[in-house]
């Protein structure tokens, strides 16, 4: 898909897997769970110090984090808590009910709660 021209809005950042999309589980290592090469996909991450994206198109649902990498794009991402979230991917959406910090490099990102 092409960039859209300077002045035109990015496409949506909500991305709903289809009902039938992979499911995968990612392990926390050492502090550190990597989300890499399950792009649509369906993602679980649980409770972990530090979580890496680098898949795109994916929906993840997370634990409590504090450090969130996401250098993917156009991911659905969903966590219990977020301490501090950097953006170096463009079009991602984080829905948190916590309030963390955001260092955004990327273009069309959004934080709701």
């Amino acid at each position: 898909m092409p960039a859209p021209a300077q002045g035109e809005p990015l496409p949506s950042t909500t991305w709903s897997p289809p009902a039938d999309a992979p499911r995968a589980s990612v392990e926390c290592v050492d502090g550190t769970a990597t989300v890499a090469d399950l792009s649509n996909s369906v993602v679980t991450v649980p409770d972990c110090a530090e979580v890496v994206v680098t898949s795109n198109n994916s929906a993840l649902e997370l634990g409590d984090v504090d450090e969130l990498v996401v250098e993917g794009a156009i991911n659905g991402i969903t966590a219990s808590s977020v301490g501090h979230v950097t953006f170096t991917g463009d079009g991602n959406e984080l829905t948190t009910s916590s309030d963390p910090e955001i260092d955004d490099e990327g273009e069309g990102n959004e934080v709701h709660d």
